[in-house]
């Protein structure tokens, strides 16, 4: 199985927020376990990326994470840099994509809001410039995920485009693999590789408070029309939901004139989270299934651990499930995985005076002490230690799991 997540480099807000804040008022219904963060900061997002790969395997064979992008240059386009080079340091074989969101790109260049209309020739020439600017600078980057040999680009919310089939046809015309967001509508997603998507994630919907056997009973329709509509066409079907949905806060720091009514889509325990995971890989024709998402985003969407003061799970609002979403992931989708649970060292190389020790497959974010003299180097999957034995070494990690070592302990 492969499993495809948003992941979030505006942790602070989009540009159009400011810190998850409108006035004063916030727009986040749950706090990450690291706190509210700025995403240029890479120690928080190696840490987060340390966390979905040990549960989704060591080697993050199974892990796709999206990123999104909306211009050039702007803030998410300038993190994006520094975190591909994080990536490709740590992630082992796994992939990722960019997210583009062309509502959110047409309305930050001041050419009109949703929906947007793709025969508008401004909007087209913003398309195609896109296009050239993401082939050019990350479509060829290392551990760029490809289906069919073409780089994979997920476009959101084909339900608020309009006349956009030619130019998702000019876009397959240069070899790109499109896969369009579209559950929830019955927009044709036009000429595309592959169709996914979020019932949970369009406002008004799903009526508020809704319970989750509901929310299950009208995903599992959602699917099971998709699927047949997506193979009458010949084209990819990945499903995809939210495990939690929670816009409250968004809703009423958007305020009467831009908010919807409040949506929210609950956990009441741990089960439930592990029936909506067995209900996408029920339907997941492929081998991949699309899970909105990674980290902090205004709606309550992460699977990365959250906290916050009372029970667990108590609807109707969101709670606070530290790794909760993570261990469902793991024992749902990659059953027989063995998990990341701490850092090891193993001998290499052994010398006449100085053995070369390394730490495998550790959080980076760790502290690491090494009594007496020695030597560490940074490699591509693991920290080097050089060391005169006897030598003590501690390491402590971000999420508390420790580790004491010397060499005569083997």
């Amino acid at each position: 199985m492969r499993l495809i997540v948003q992941d979030n480099l505006w942790f602070t807000g989009p540009p159009s927020y400011g810190n998850y804040e409108i006035d004063g008022q916030t727009m986040l219904p749950v706090t990450p376990l690291l706190g509210r963060t700025d995403s240029s900061d890479l120690t928080v997002k190696t840490q987060e990326l340390q966390w979905l790969l040990r549960y989704t395997g060591r080697t993050g064979g199974g892990l796709v994470v999206a990123q999104e992008w909306i211009k050039p240059g702007d803030l998410i386009d300038r993190n994006l840099g520094p975190w591909i080079e994080l990536f490709q340091r740590h992630a082992g074989r796994a992939r990722w994509i960019v997210f583009y969101d062309p509502i959110l790109a047409v309305r930050q260049r001041g050419l009109g809001r949703a929906p947007v209309d793709f025969s508008r020739p401004e909007v087209r020439e913003l398309w195609e410039s896109d296009l050239d600017y993401l082939a050019a600078k990350y479509f060829d980057a290392p551990r760029y995920w490809r289906r069919d040999r073409k780089p994979v680009l997920y476009v959101w919310a084909v339900h608020g485009l309009r006349n956009f089939q030619d130019a998702f046809a000019a876009a397959a015309a240069r070899d790109i693999y499109l896969l369009a967001d579209v559950l929830g509508s019955t927009v044709d997603p036009g000429p595309v590789s592959a169709v996914t998507g979020f019932t949970a994630a369009l406002p008004g919907r799903l009526p508020s408070d809704q319970v989750y056997d509901d929310f299950l009973t009208d995903l599992r329709g959602e699917l099971v029309a998709w699927s047949r509509r997506a193979a009458q066409s010949g084209i990819e079907f990945i499903p995809a939901a939210s495990l939690q949905y929670d816009d409250t806060e968004f809703q009423i720091a958007l305020g009467p004139d831009e908010g919807n009514p409040p949506m929210r889509i609950v956990a009441r325990r741990r089960d439930d989270l592990t029936r909506l995971l067995s209900l996408l890989s029920d339907y997941a024709r492929s081998d991949a299934i699309f899970l909105g998402t990674a980290n902090g985003w205004a709606e309550g969407t992460t699977c990365l651990p959250t906290v916050r003061p009372g029970r667990r799970y108590r609807p109707p609002r969101i709670g606070s499930y530290f790794f909760d979403h993570l261990e469902s992931i793991r024992e749902t989708l990659f059953p027989g995985v063995e998990p990341y649970d701490g850092p090891a060292i193993v001998e290499r190389a052994p010398r006449r005076r100085r053995r070369r020790w390394e730490l495998l497959d550790a959080d980076f974010t760790g502290r690491i002490r090494v009594r007496g003299e020695a030597e560490l180097t940074t490699g591509r999957n693991c920290r080097r230690f050089l060391v005169g034995a006897p030598r003590r070494v501690r390491i402590r990690n971000r999420d508390g799991r420790k580790l004491r070592w010397t060499p005569d302990e083997g």
